[in-house]
């Protein structure tokens, strides 16, 4: 089944004595949150001396269709 959403993350480390931003790892695809919040965690615990932020980004999926290809026919 295809979802009508996707939903894609990121991590940005930041300096924890500057505050600014150093890079941001674009992960890409995620099934559901948590799985970039396991990565996010474990990066944390093993790097105190930066700050690791998770952001998400939900998108239509271009490829889901709430009708059925028989009833796009009928219209």
């Amino acid at each position: 089944m295809i979802k009508p959403t996707l939903l894609y993350g990121s991590l940005e480390i930041v300096s924890r004595e500057t505050l600014e931003p150093l890079f941001t790892l674009n992960v890409g695809e995620l099934r559901n949150p948590s799985q970039l919040e396991k990565l996010r965690v474990v990066f944390a615990d093993n790097n105190k001396h930066f700050i690791v932020l998770a952001s998400f980004k939900e998108i239509v999926n271009p490829a889901y269709s709430p009708l059925k290809d028989g009833e796009i026919k009928d219209l």
